[in-house]
């Protein structure tokens, strides 16, 4: 991997970061494409690239989850008690989705990543709030949580995500207050990083691909992905406050369509 590479990964590290604390998502779902870009120049089959650029992505979480999560544990809203339930149920959800992504064609792989962003464009740029249920900080049953840690841990591990999309609107819509149930997300997003790197790690071993690569996972692009998305993630935060929210979601919104158009137009040609 040149140093123009590498440099180009570390540029997009950062703007991940600066979004990422911008807009409060995991970088996931923005960063894919591009790895998809780069791991292509670096001469990796067409059906390997989207596979690697999910299971390294989803890599990342492992670094910039531990310092949001020990933020929210100071602020006192992460509820042990639910991540621990769920906890379980998000490793094996995320050990399987890792394991189906490795068995499918990568154009279907592809196919399945660019309709998750337009319906997340969609999402954040169209779509009306829905009406919650009043939060009352209940504790949500068991049998609900380890479940829906299940769903969450599968969904999260096939798109690269952190799995707050689905975490928080999850428990919210089970009484938890916001602030917690985004205490919660965060929490939750360190087994779903684990256990899906273990799994893609494991998926990718059989396809003995060259390069600094363990799996599905290229080593070099987590490395400076992580380093420079740790170090800017502040400096996005403080950019949210100087935007108005209805800007941001247009912004985000207009990303996710670009990158949704980018993914469909490669998996059709693949």
């Amino acid at each position: 991997m040149s140093l123009a590479v590498l440099c180009f990964l570390f540029f997009l590290g950062a703007a991940v970061g600066v979004l990422a604390g911008m807009m409060g998502i995991g970088g996931g779902m923005i960063m894919v494409p591009f790895l998809v870009t780069v791991l292509t120049i670096e001469g990796y089959p067409p059906d390997i690239v989207i596979k690697m650029a999910i299971g390294t992505s989803l890599a990342t979480i492992i670094f910039t989850s531990v310092s949001s999560v020990w933020s929210h544990h100071k602020r006192n809203s992460v509820i042990w008690a639910v991540v621990r339930v769920m906890a379980p149920g998000i490793m094996l959800g995320a050990l399987f989705g890792s394991q189906l992504v490795g068995l499918a064609p990568g154009k279907w792989v592809a196919l399945v990543f660019s309709a998750f962003l337009f319906w997340s464009a969609w999402s954040v740029a169209v779509r009306k709030p829905q009406h919650r249920p009043e939060a009352t900080d209940r504790r949500p049953k068991r049998t609900e949580l380890a479940v829906g840690g299940l769903g969450i841990g599968a969904v999260s591990s096939i798109l690269g995500a952190g799995g707050g999309f689905l975490t928080i609107p999850f428990l919210m819509a089970r009484g938890v207050l916001p602030t917690r149930a985004v205490g919660c997300s965060s929490a939750c997003g360190l087994p779903i990083a684990l256990a899906g790197t273990i799994g893609y790690a494991i998926a990718g071993l059989s396809e003995n691909l060259p390069g600094p690569v363990i799996g599905y996972l290229h080593i070099p692009a987590l490395l400076a992905i992580s380093a420079a998305s740790v170090l800017t993630a502040p400096y996005g935060v403080k950019l949210a406050h100087a935007v108005s929210p209805a800007t941001l979601k247009k912004m985000f919104g207009v990303i996710l369509l670009m990158l949704a158009t980018y993914m469909l137009i490669r998996s059709v040609s693949t």
